[in-house]
């Protein structure tokens, strides 16, 4: 045996592992969705469950969803702001709306959206209920030994 193909046998025993370990991960790719709020905070929900893979930055206006499966057609994504003036909004994200992003040496997958949550419309007053006339007061019968 050469001294160059048992080298070349060493280097593909160290390499093989690593390449079955990318196809692993590609199997199971899990990406981030980016959102910019116009407000601070928010509750998030994938489709109608609590989600808490959250991490906010920028003080609270950017919201970062991690852990999002890639290997479903779409998620939909419910953010419900803390300030109780603000209507919900609700986020249809496709698995095709993420693009590979490189931090470092490590690839990411990641999908921006920007939300402006609409000021909640203030709820009529309730209708008054109408004035109802007092009913007269029965009159005393009057007998004839008051005097």
């Amino acid at each position: 045996m050469s001294v160059k193909f048992a080298l070349a046998l060493a280097l593909f025993s160290l390499v093989a592992p690593n390449a079955a370990a990318l196809t692993a991960d590609d199997e199971a790719a899990t990406g981030e969705l980016r959102v910019s709020l116009n407000t601070e905070y928010c509750k998030v929900q994938l489709d109608g469950e609590d989600w808490s893979g959250v991490e906010f930055e920028n003080g609270g206006k950017t919201l970062v969803i991690l852990n999002l499966d890639l290997a479903r057609e779409s998620v939909e994504v419910t953010l419900t702001p803390a300030a109780a003036n603000l209507e919900p909004e609700t986020l249809t994200v496709a698995s095709k709306d993420f693009k590979r992003l490189r931090r470092g040496r490590i690839y990411y997958m990641v999908a921006s959206r920007k939300v402006n949550f609409a000021k909640r419309k203030a709820e009529p007053a309730p209708a008054p209920e109408p004035e109802r006339k007092p009913e007269p007061e029965p009159k005393p019968e009057r007998r004839g030994d008051e005097l």
